[in-house]
């Protein structure tokens, strides 16, 4: 596990520990998860519009789920998350990072 201090910046090595660990591409696949589960909220509400909200309800307890288990695999991983009126990475190298791999993430 990389930990971070106050005023540290990740190095290459750094984002080569985190990206090597076993829990972050799990946290990589949970994360597109909420993606995807955004997308089919938008699709519930405004293609269908179910007259059970109890469906939505669903779509949305399973979408705050997956983004809290996606954080906590992040934060096992190694990366710094910040919470303040969102939550972020707090090194921009990482999360610069971590973009580019939940875009596209490669073969080991």
């Amino acid at each position: 596990m990389v930990i971070y201090f106050a005023g540290v910046k990740a190095n290459d090595a750094d984002l080569e520990r985190i990206r090597a660990t076993r829990t972050y591409r799990p946290a990589i696949w949970l994360t597109r998860l909420v993606g995807v589960d955004v997308l089919v909220q938008v699709g519930l509400l405004l293609a269908v519009r179910p007259s059970d909200p109890m469906a939505s309800i669903v779509v949305y307890v399973i979408g705050v789920l997956a983004l809290v288990g996606a954080w906590v695999l992040l934060h096992r991983s190694g990366v710094l998350v910040r919470r303040g009126l969102i939550w972020y990475i707090a090194d921009q190298r990482v999360g610069s990072q971590f973009l580019r791999d939940l875009l596209r993430l490669g073969r080991r």
